[in-house]
């Protein structure tokens, strides 16, 4: 009964100090972050319409769940450049030789200063597979593929630049 009660309490503790941990950890980063803009101008300059605003919706809640311990009153401007995105191929059913199609996301983490001045570029590009299941179809929507690699870019981000 005792035991329980101090992991009971130690739990609470845990829990309570969280978001002190947070404040910590975006008071010694390298980066404080105020605001957080999705660019996927490159994309759309590119002709494609329809894939930028799914992962420009799904981008920015990643990074604003993935960089809120960052976020505060002042500080720079986090913004992510989407230059190229592509929801691979999907054949009508998968074959002997191929199996799955590749999603990917290339783009850029940039640190926007005062003034507009970028003050460091972090260079990102990662991608997924989409599997198929025994009927051919995809194991994801479009939707949901685009929240995949808008996933995949803001948990890799914080990596790329030390946080």
């Amino acid at each position: 009964m005792n035991d329980a009660c101090m992991t009971r309490r130690a739990a609470l503790l845990a829990l309570a100090t969280l978001p002190l941990a947070d404040a910590a950890r975006a008071q010694t980063a390298k980066y404080a972050f105020r605001f957080i803009e999705v660019d996927v101008s490159p994309v759309l300059a590119l002709g494609d319409t329809f894939t930028p605003p799914l992962v420009a919706k799904e981008l920015q809640v990643a990074l604003a769940k993935t960089f809120a311990p960052y976020l505060g009153k002042s500080g720079y401007v986090l913004r992510a450049r989407v230059d190229h995105v592509s929801l691979g191929p999907l054949p009508s059913r998968p074959s002997f030789l191929f199996h799955a199609s590749h999603d990917y996301i290339d783009g850029a983490g940039l640190v926007i200063g005062p003034g507009g001045k970028v003050v460091a570029t972090y260079p990102l590009m990662t991608f997924l597979d989409v599997d198929y299941d025994a009927n051919g179809a995809t194991e994801y929507a479009l939707g949901l593929r685009a929240a995949a690699l808008a996933d995949a870019f803001a948990r890799w981000l914080p990596g790329q630049m030390g946080l």
